[in-house]
């Protein structure tokens, strides 16, 4: 398995021949660069570790901290902490989003720099990011922008049970239909992005599981 191959990795790379292991892998690459690197684990980084000891390459590794929290993905925020207190790294951070509307960008960070602590661990920072040069508000309805950003509530009411709060069950039967009112309301409305007539394409769900996305 992946697992399998990890753990041998880092056997060989910390037995009596991993110098000559570490050499060998040195030898075939100039630069080492690690993507999504938020995603290591600490088996990972004893490898990486082990490589890029007294090499003289360039090392990158490329990640977000803010997405090291999700243990689900096999992250281990720990790991990310341990590397990023290297001696001797160099520290950047893009600071501008190229993929949001700015007005999009703005409620992101307004949302969560309301709390103290939004990522639980006060070494993930917040940086302050921009929308990219010229970047315009693409999102519009009846040729106005709209809010970039809106959080749906459902009253209680009768949807309720006996305690005061929705079940789960409750949920899973009746947050479907709203989604679906509200999609259905922007394609037969008068929601446009950047000029045109809003598309199916345009717009994605995201759930939790599954039997939830049937």
């Amino acid at each position: 398995s992946f697992d399998d191959l990890l753990t041998s990795v880092e056997r060989a790379l910390c037995g009596p021949h991993g110098a000559r292991l570490s050499a060998a892998l040195r030898a075939r690459f100039r630069v080492i660069l690690v993507d999504e690197f938020q995603d290591t684990d600490l088996t990972q980084f004893s490898i990486f570790s082990a490589i890029i000891a007294g090499a003289s390459h360039p090392v990158f590794f490329v990640g977000d901290p803010k997405q090291a929290i999700y243990g689900f993905r096999g992250a281990d925020v720990f790991a990310y902490f341990r590397a990023a207190r290297q001696p001797g790294i160099a520290r950047s951070t893009l600071d501008r989003n190229y993929r949001s509307d700015p007005r999009l960008v703005y409620a992101v960070r307004h949302l969560v720099e309301r709390s103290h602590a939004p990522f639980v661990f006060e070494e993930i920072e917040l940086p302050d990011v921009r929308p990219r040069d010229g970047a315009t508000d693409a999102f519009a309805v009846e040729s106005r922008p709209a809010p970039p950003l809106r959080i749906r509530f459902v009253a209680r009411g009768e949807h309720a049970g006996k305690d005061g709060v929705i079940t789960k069950e409750t949920a899973s039967k009746l947050l479907p239909g709203i989604v679906a009112r509200d999609i259905a309301a922007l394609l037969h409305g008068t929601a446009t992005i950047a000029g045109r007539d809003i598309m199916p394409a345009d717009i994605g769900v995201l759930v939790r599981t599954n039997e939830q996305a049937s």
